[in-house]
């Protein structure tokens, strides 16, 4: 039987005793010598005893006798100090029994002993000592407890910061294991600095519910809570902000609900770069020092966090920057092989035949070799340029120029090409005063521009040329009707190895080096230049130059002035004048057939090469030879006529694939990089067409 005797006087502020004893003689007797100054628990036997501290596990002192039925004293209090450590064992025996509890005692099992009889002020001088004992240990365990809900929380924080790298995992972890860990309502990461506008919220945890991360209406500098963190550098706390008169939490939708609050600091080598905040929402709370110390613990680990964070997205931004850049160096030596081959190819061949034979090259074999070598040489010059600009050793010498009859001079240079193509050039030119350039640098700015222009402006498209000053600053304008830039690449149009299509079946040759030329041209000169593009409508270049000498460096200006040599040109519209072909009413019967793909059979004269000769002429193949350079075309259709083969021609892939199944040839010879069309795709529609799929293929 379990008892606990009422008293009026009674109150859970004292210490519970439990009592234990078979006889009620001796359970009165104890009860009426402790009941003043403790709750006093009573129970007649071992089995009663561990039933009632079930229901009263917070029971400091237990006293039982040592002679009871079923359960002696010493069983009962072995079984107490295993279930219940901290409650502190006392017993009662007789000398009788003293030797018996020596094991008990040595254990550890048995606070003390009283030998009976006892006397009333010893017996209460011992539950005193036991008291405080219990006090003591439990003031200890505690602490014990919290140092280890501690340590395992920053343990659990820090596995979560080293077993992901998402920034979002790792804030989501802390903010959700420190909420539970102080059992509050919400707690929210923010990271910002004190020169940052607004705070960004990256890990919440809420308790009632699961929410989007909120964003902040209020800027840091009409915060008053982080403005007194910012000053502080320590955890601003409120225990009750209904209290408060000058904090109002409305600067997150998180405190909006905020009934309790405690901000602690991230802080990084001496700066704030943000803040934990902890919430109560329906009532107030005082926050104890252990939460807060808990809390700034939370903090570092966090702070730690965010730099990792940082310098993982740092390191990945990187590698991504690494693996860009290496995707556009292996694209940039794949165009500059096939830039290089391609002049390479028609200068050699033709020089090698002519050593072979022991005579000159025809004329039209000298103006191939001619114009190729030119556009080796624009190559060459755009490498060094760029190597010479990346070195610092570019020196420029400055002249004042007449602007406007350098931008007439370079457009005249054009207008047989916009013929060619039925494009409309017109100009609105602006007489300026001078501006000071290094022409033998800066005109490559203008016939890139241009070039691009005329390159990728289609038949009956207009170029519009405008000059006109404002305000110190001299504007050139060139605008096309051309097919324009794709928006996600014009943030890009200007780096280096960059084209507006890299693909193998891009509309026109190029390395992407021309507009990354450009930008560093004009920026040598002072100025700025921009781009504006709508896709499939056109582009807009702008060059913005200063009027004046001011902006360079004064030894590297000359008074005299310079015009520019037209000589020039040819080097600069080498890449062009074979791109853009001559209309048709200026080609000759057989070019005509030429660029329409039907064979031709009268040879050029170009230079024999060592193929199989067959025995008869009108027993070679029938070949078909598609390639968008028009002097590599005819080249190579030259060198196979004259061993008597009958070769039909196309530009590109698309016209390629409809030659192919109107003439069904023996061999296909094709280029690789080609408009609309690439080699690759030409080859893998002939190998789905069952006309043509075993059509032998050589791949230039």
């Amino acid at each position: 039987m379990v008892s606990q005797l009422n008293n009026r006087h009674s109150h859970h502020g004292k210490p519970k005793i439990l009592i234990v004893d078979d006889e009620p003689d001796n359970l009165a007797l104890l009860y009426r010598t402790f009941y003043r100054e403790f709750q006093v628990l009573q129970a007649e036997s071992g089995q009663a005893a561990l039933a009632h501290l079930v229901q009263h596990s917070d029971t400091a002192v237990i006293i039982s006798d040592q002679r009871m039925p079923r359960m002696n004293g010493t069983e009962l209090l072995r079984q107490v100090a295993q279930d219940y450590p901290n409650i502190i064992r006392i017993i009662l025996t007789g000398y009788t029994d003293v030797e018996n509890l020596v094991d008990a005692i040595n254990t550890g099992q048995v606070f003390k002993y009283i030998t009976k009889p006892w006397e009333a002020k010893e017996l209460k001088g011992v539950i005193q000592q036991a008291i405080d004992t219990h006090a003591i240990l439990k003031s200890r365990t505690q602490e014990l407890d919290r140092i280890l809900a501690q340590e395992t929380l920053l343990n659990t924080i820090t596995q979560a910061i080293h077993s992901s790298l998402e920034p979002k995992q790792i804030f989501s972890a802390i903010t959700q294991k420190l909420g539970q860990a102080l059992e509050t309502d919400g707690c929210a990461i923010s990271l910002w600095t004190p020169e940052d506008d607004y705070v960004d919220c990256v890990g919440l945890y809420d308790a009632s519910q699961d929410r989007p991360l909120p964003k902040s209406p209020v800027k840091i500098s009409e915060n008053p809570i982080l403005q007194e963190l910012v000053a502080s550098r320590s955890p601003v706390i409120f225990d009750d902000l209904t209290q408060s008169h000058t904090h109002t939490p409305l600067h997150l939708p998180f405190h909006s609900q905020a009934t309790a609050l405690l901000v602690v600091p991230l802080i990084t080598d001496g700066q704030i770069i943000g803040s934990i905040s902890l919430r109560q929402s329906k009532q107030p709370k005082h926050w104890h020092m252990e939460e807060i110390n808990l809390a700034q613990a939370v903090a570092n680990q966090a702070a730690i966090a965010v730099q990792q964070a940082r310098l993982y997205q740092t390191t990945r931004q990187q590698a991504e920057q690494l693996l860009a850049l290496d995707k556009q160096k292996t694209t940039f030596f794949q165009n500059i092989s096939h830039e290089f081959r391609t002049p390479l190819t028609l200068t050699i061949g033709p020089l090698e035949s002519a050593v072979e034979q022991g005579k000159g090259l025809s004329f039209e074999q000298s103006v191939i070799a001619l114009r190729s070598s030119q556009r080796l040489l624009r190559l060459v010059n755009q490498l060094l340029d760029l190597q010479r600009l990346d070195a610092g050793s570019m020196q420029a010498t400055f002249y004042p120029c007449d602007f406007a009859q350098v931008v007439s001079s370079v457009t005249t240079a054009f207008q047989a090409y916009c013929d060619r193509k039925h494009i409309t050039l017109s100009t609105q030119i602006q007489p300026c005063p001078p501006v000071y350039l290094d022409l033998e640098k800066f005109d490559k700015v203008v016939y890139n521009i241009l070039s691009n222009a005329v390159k990728f402006t289609p038949t009956g498209g207009t170029i519009q040329i405008t000059l006109n000053t404002f305000e110190q600053r001299c504007y050139l304008e060139i605008e096309d009707t051309g097919i324009g830039i794709r928006k996600e690449q014009l943030p890009h149009i200007f780096e280096r190895f960059q084209q507006a299509d890299g693909s193998a079946s891009r509309t026109h040759e190029g390395t992407g080096l021309g507009l990354a030329l450009v930008k560093e041209l004009v920026e040598l000169h002072g100025g700025e230049v921009r781009v504006s593009s709508t896709y499939g409508t056109g582009t807009l270049f702008t060059v913005e130059l200063p009027l004046g000498a001011d902006h360079l460096p004064a030894e590297r200006i000359h008074q005299t002035s310079r015009r520019l040599e037209q000589s020039r040109a040819a080097v600069e519209l080498a890449d062009l004048h074979h791109q853009v072909a001559p209309v048709p009413s200026l080609l000759s019967s057989r070019d005509q057939k030429e660029q329409i793909g039907v064979p031709t059979s009268t040879a050029i004269d170009a230079p024999m090469c060592p193929l199989p000769h067959p025995s008869n002429r009108h027993d070679g193949a029938t070949i078909l030879v598609v390639d968008d350079n028009p002097d590599l075309r005819r080249y190579v259709a030259s060198i196979l006529q004259r061993r008597g083969h009958r070769i039909s021609t196309a530009q590109n892939g698309a016209t390629g694939l409809e030659v192919a199944r109107n003439i069904q040839p023996q061999l296909i010879i094709t280029d690789l990089m080609m408009p609309q069309v690439s080699g690759i795709e030409l080859i893998q529609q002939i190998r789905l067409d069952p006309h043509l799929q075993g059509t032998p293929i050589i791949l230039l």
